[in-house]
């Protein structure tokens, strides 16, 4: 059950050094997402944030893209922009570089795709805008982000790393002096970064802002409530959405690119 709030886009929680993303703040507000019934990220998906993005380039010549999916479909949803990098990434992997991400924890519909097209593309502040050269480099995945479940305050524990994201919020201060702190991790972050839940938790806490002693008691833990969610993931590069561009057009190109996907039933 996602968390809502004022529309205020921000990434998925990752810095610029440490390849991650924004999302929107939100508020202890929560809407119930129904079980077995979860959108899927499909390959139409990105296909479309590429021809959105290319159709920019292109100087807005002609009719705009127009998504063949469902656009009534209600969801929080993560545009992510990923570029060739050189950098090794842990356990060997060659990696790619984040080179934009924003997304919202409130639910939209899918026909705001568009919006997070260029706000991830051009509005993240951590990064300079994207430039037309650097199509033929990038990869673009869309998360949509399903199964919220509220585990209450003082239970921070209670998610996997590498199967849930995680939202917290606590305040800290009483009366007027109180500041109230929220952040995300999107469920692949802690895992890229090979974190331990507790370090995924402070990394967590830190991003929210709050400067303050974290206390390895536990007595800060329990005024910390955590929000779990899982996400539906398709990654495609820019060579494949080429690609599929040539078997289907605007049609999607069938299935082409990297399925990552977390598929909850």
């Amino acid at each position: 059950m996602p968390p809502q709030g004022e529309n205020e886009e921000f990434s998925d929680g990752r810095n610029s050094s440490e390849d991650e993303c924004e999302a929107e703040a939100t508020s202890a507000v929560t809407v119930p997402v129904r079980r077995g019934n979860h959108p899927q990220a499909t390959s139409a998906h990105v296909h479309y944030c590429f021809e959105v993005l290319l159709h920019h380039f292109n100087g807005k010549g002609g009719a705009p893209p127009v998504p063949v999916f469902d656009t009534t479909v209600s969801c929080p949803l993560f545009v992510t922009w990923e570029k060739d990098g050189k950098g090794v990434r842990h356990g060997g992997k060659t990696g790619r570089q984040l080179r934009g991400c924003i997304g919202t924890l409130s639910p939209k519909t899918l026909g705001d795709l568009r919006e997070y097209v260029f706000s991830s593309a051009f509005h993240d502040r951590r990064f300079s805008p994207i430039a037309h050269h650097e199509l033929p480099t990038l990869a673009c995945s869309v998360s949509l982000l399903v199964a919220y479940e509220d585990v209450g305050r003082g239970n921070v524990w209670d998610w996997e790393v590498g199967v849930h994201g995680i939202v917290i919020s606590f305040q800290d201060g009483v009366g007027r002096g109180a500041r109230r702190y929220s952040a995300t991790y999107l469920p692949e972050v802690a895992a890229e970064q090979a974190w331990t839940q507790q370090e995924a938790l402070e990394s967590l806490v830190r991003k929210s802002g709050y400067t303050g002693t974290i206390d390895t008691g536990g007595k800060f833990w329990e005024k910390v409530a955590l929000t779990r969610y899982r996400s539906s993931k398709f990654c495609m590069t820019y060579r494949e959405f080429v690609d599929g561009r040539g078997e289907g057009g605007r049609e999607g190109g069938g299935e082409g690119g990297r399925k990552k996907r977390v598929v909850v039933s």
